[in-house]
């Protein structure tokens, strides 16, 4: 039997990429946190094998697209904001065979949410009446598109051909501004917020200049402002898109 293999992610942490290989079947792989974790998952599949259970074939008849999801956010540091998305794929498309999933069942499966209401997020959450949006509907298409064909490079199988060749990707916005604020708007919003405390026209002058969110400058420090006074930077752990913004993206014009 093979030996855990040691990966290190790019986060710098630590990862024991367990395999088992028989002949005829897909190699199953497992990621884990310790060595001794990969090794006794191997020596269960091993027994479990050497028992009468087999493998899943290399034609993917029997990996459904659950499992995939699945190993996936094993061997993947996720942010926790984005493991949503790929929880969603699993309940939607986890019944489905890796081999049985078509280019057609995706295109059905976003028409489909993009007609259906928001559900009940938690036990105090609240429905909608709107459906998804086109920006969720996108980061659903990439998390099914980025577990298949990870899965499938791993593994050494074929997705269905064009699986995700000239389908029609949500847009990453689907409300367009239909005006700016007025001056006028602006002047009347900085009065109101006198009686807030100083600091809030001051904040809403900035988010203005900057059109950033508001964690991104309320939790934002001074050693973030650029020498000049007119331009700051955004670090990746305050920015929603967990991708760090600098320079010209926000600066100002005072």
């Amino acid at each position: 039997m093979a030996k855990p293999e040691k990966i290190l992610l790019r986060s710098g942490a630590v990862r024991w990429a367990a395999r088992v290989h028989r002949r005829g079947a897909v190699t199953a792989t497992k990621r884990f946190k310790t060595q001794a974790e990969a090794e006794a998952w191997q020596r269960s599949v091993n027994n479990k094998v050497d028992r009468g259970h087999v493998l899943p074939a290399k034609t993917t008849s029997a990996l459904t697209v659950a499992v995939v999801v699945d190993d996936y956010l094993n061997a993947h540091e996720i942010p926790s904001k984005q493991t949503g998305a790929y929880t969603t794929v699993a309940h939607d498309l986890g019944g489905f065979s890796v081999k049985a999933l078509t280019k057609q069942h995706v295109r059905v499966w976003l028409k489909k949410l993009a007609e259906t209401p928001v559900p009940k997020l938690g036990p105090k959450g609240r429905g909608r009446t709107t459906p998804y949006a086109a920006s969720t509907r996108r980061k659903y298409f990439y998390a099914l598109k980025n577990a298949l064909e990870w899965h499938a490079s791993e593994h050494g199988y074929a997705l269905a051909p064009g699986m995700f060749v000239d389908q029609p990707v949500p847009a990453s916005w689907d409300n367009p501004v239909e005006r700016r604020i007025t001056k006028q708007e602006e002047s009347d919003l900085l009065e109101a917020a006198e009686g807030w405390g100083e600091q809030w026209p001051l904040l809403i002058r900035l988010d203005l200049e900057t059109a950033a969110r508001l964690q991104e400058l309320a939790l934002n420090g001074w050693e973030n402002v650029h020498a000049d006074g007119k331009s700051i930077h955004i670090p990746k752990h305050l920015s929603k898109t967990r991708r760090a913004r600098s320079g010209k993206d926000f600066e100002c014009d005072t």
